[in-house]
């Protein structure tokens, strides 16, 4: 399934969260999922347990994975396709380790999708240990631009074109 499955598909324009306002991880990801509720990605009354089960998993171990970068993820029944957002906080958000995260990549996979979970986490990690794609995304002017930093950086990974999918359905 994530064969031809792009980062971006998984995000879309309407994922992207230019200016994080929030410092503190637990209103950081209050803040991404309302931001996905307002634009239409993930329906208003799934927001509560949706931002429930990312505490749950965080609760678990923090998905800071270092170098200013954070992967909040979770499989869930309530999506029907791969969902996320990506968001940059100028200040840094509190994700309980050594350093304050500046990119926070949040996604939300199918509950059956095991393999292809594991699969996006890789191809995250792939983009995410370039130390030069980070400052890109971090250098960005706006959400145009790190939509095309990204999908410039998926392009040398993976080659050929990276056209957005379509958004999933939530139940």
């Amino acid at each position: 399934m994530l064969d031809d499955l792009r980062l971006f598909d998984v995000i879309g324009t309407d994922g992207i969260i230019f200016r994080l306002e929030a410092e503190e991880r637990d209103q950081a990801l209050l803040e991404m999922v309302r931001q996905l509720v307002a634009r239409s990605r993930i329906h208003p009354k799934i927001a509560d347990e949706i931002y429930l089960s990312i505490l749950k998993r965080e609760a678990v171990s923090s998905t800071g994975i270092g170098n200013g970068v954070a992967v909040p993820h979770i499989r869930t029944d309530r999506v029907d396709g791969f969902l996320g957002a990506l968001a940059l906080s100028r200040r840094g958000v509190d994700f309980g380790g050594p350093e304050r995260v500046k990119v926070i990549f949040l996604f939300l996979s199918p509950q059956r999708a095991h393999n292809d979970h594991l699969l996006l986490m890789g191809r995250i990690g792939a983009l995410f240990v370039d130390s030069e794609f980070r400052q890109r995304l971090l250098a960005s002017r706006d959400e145009d631009d790190l939509e095309q930093v990204l999908r410039t950086a998926e392009e040398r990974l993976y080659g050929g074109d990276n056209d957005a999918g379509e958004l999933v359905e939530v139940r």
